[in-house]
């Protein structure tokens, strides 16, 4: 059974982000608004697709919660849009794929309003040309409280989930043209220096 997505989910969340310290389920078992925890794990997939060693990301985790009450050291709300979702329905809480998340700075000369729009709009161009199990974008970010280390922008937050590391390795591009065609597309409106993507470990805390 899967959790296929008919047509696209948009609903208002919060995501807090720890810098240093690890989100741990066990600190969220009677909060019932949390939805999920991210936390940063072995990079390995994303060194290998990169060609880099010793990646270290500049954040520990996420929670993501349906209510701002949840303390890290910075909180967002965000409007997430669930393009699609076709995870199983799965007992264990934790997702046996693998996830990557990134906090994308736009480029300094857009607009807020032109950064969404391109921003939304690769919706199109990763299904075409990435193969994920699920695709989440976050965009109108506000900061509720703390704020980014220096040189840490967020505009918006991206998820990819890959059903397996196999799926990673051979379906993060779809087609020989696919990181051609991502590049050209995501240059005009990411800035790459700020950016921070991470392979992370999502469990599930709320059904």
């Amino acid at each position: 059974m899967e959790r296929h997505s008919k047509g696209v989910v948009k609903n208002l969340c919060y995501a807090h982000i720890f810098f240093t310290d690890v989100p741990k389920r066990t600190d969220y078992d009677n909060n019932s608004d949390v939805l999920s925890i991210d936390v940063v794990t072995d990079q390995s997939p994303l060194e290998n697709l990169r060609g880099i060693s010793g990646y270290e990301p500049r954040f520990a985790g996420v929670v993501w919660s349906l209510t701002p009450d949840v303390q890290a050291d910075i909180g967002l709300s965000v409007t997430k849009i669930q393009h699609w979702d076709n995870r199983p329905q799965d007992p264990n809480p934790t997702y046996a794929g693998i996830k990557q998340i990134s906090f994308v700075s736009k480029r300094h000369n857009l607009s807020t309003e032109i950064f969404h729009d391109r921003y939304l709009a690769h919706a199109s161009i990763a299904r075409e040309h990435h193969g994920m199990q699920a695709y989440a974008q976050n965009f109108d970010i506000d900061i509720l409280y703390g704020s980014p280390s220096d040189g840490f922008e967020i505009n918006a937050i991206s998820e990819l989930w890959f059903a397996t590391r196999e799926d990673w390795n051979e379906r993060f591009y779809l087609d020989t043209s696919s990181p051609e065609v991502i590049r050209r597309d995501t240059e005009t409106f990411i800035d790459f220096e700020k950016t921070q993507s991470a392979i992370v470990t999502e469990i599930t805390h709320r059904k």
